[in-house]
């Protein structure tokens, strides 16, 4: 199965006329981790858990963040467990601030659900970032137990379906007073522990989601957001969606508050826009590939039209 999920995606490299570098391109963005075996019966990378991550690393903007969360939580597989280890080595933490370098860290891949899975992510995390920066805890363990605290946390203020509401630690005392007084192997500093506090409240961890590794930008800063018709679907109709444009991707989802997951996301580079007539729908355009291949057709109210044509 891995296989043929691997040679459908250079099929269809060959089919667009995308160029091969380095021996291979791998043009899915949601690229299937199953196709790794192919890779090293092919040697295209090497077997050891090294090659893996370095791998995982070079290809992140082209994998599916899911897939690789997946794999590195595999907890029960010792090898996936040595990928882990060396994917986090591959960060660079040094001099960075602790919950900046966990940001970082969390935007690599799409963190399991999983408790345990969880916890050794985070263990692996915490060991790398301390092995860069002895000064500013005490153990690795110190690390972890803030950084397990920063996820719990982050569901707990920005998360209303959480169960860990029922943790307490949505008020700043709470939390400080459970960091401070959480083990005998923790001496956390209240400081620290407040200044981490302040920032989840202010700025929630980013969730990572294939979307957003296929849009490359934060889908919630938009250079223009606004309603637009679209038409699609199996039989074809006009739908009212929710368009974010970024720099780079156009959005839509089926309400403003895009608390659900994203409907689609169309990458905009290479892609045309021009527009045309339609008897029913007036102030019409279309989305187009160089190939005069369509991607969307859209129609918006006349104020609307000037802000996505420009």
């Amino acid at each position: 199965m891995g296989r043929t999920h691997l040679l459908d995606g250079l099929r269809l490299a060959a089919r667009n006329s995308i160029g091969i570098q380095n021996r291979f391109d791998l043009p899915l963005l949601q690229m299937h981790l199953q196709g790794l075996e192919y890779l090293f019966d092919n040697n295209i990378i090497g077997r050891s858990p090294e090659d893996v991550a370095k791998f995982f690393i070079d290809q992140n903007h082209n994998l599916s963040k899911h897939a690789v969360g997946t794999y590195i939580g595999e907890i029960c597989k010792e090898f996936n467990m040595q990928v882990l280890d060396a994917f986090s080595k591959l960060h660079d933490f040094k001099d960075e601030e602790f919950l900046p370098a966990l940001r970082q860290f969390l935007l690599s891949f799409q963190l399991p659900g999983e408790s345990q899975k969880i916890d050794r992510i985070l263990t692996s995390f915490s060991e790398r970032y301390v092995e860069q920066n002895p000064s500013v805890f005490n153990s690795p363990h110190e690390a972890y137990v803030l950084s397990y605290a920063v996820i719990l946390l982050n569901t707990t203020l920005h998360n209303i379906n959480a169960k860990s509401q029922n943790l307490g630690l949505a008020e700043e005392k709470t939390f400080v007073r459970a960091m401070m007084e959480f083990d005998e192997e923790t001496n956390l500093s209240e400081d620290l522990v407040r200044k981490i506090y302040r920032a989840i409240k202010t700025e929630p961890l980013r969730p990572v989601s294939d979307d957003s590794s296929v849009c490359g930008s934060n889908q919630n800063n938009g250079i223009h957001k606004g309603w637009l018709w679209k038409l699609g679907g199996r039989v074809k109709s006009w739908k009212r969606r929710w368009f974010v444009l970024t720099e780079d991707s156009l959005l839509y989802y089926l309400t403003p508050d895009r608390s659900r997951q994203t409907k689609g996301v169309i990458p905009l580079e290479g892609i045309n826009i021009r527009l045309i007539h339609d008897k029913t729908r007036e102030n019409c355009f279309e989305l187009y590939c160089p190939r005069n291949q369509l991607i969307k057709s859209c129609k918006v109210e006349r104020e609307l039209a000037t802000v996505f044509l420009k």
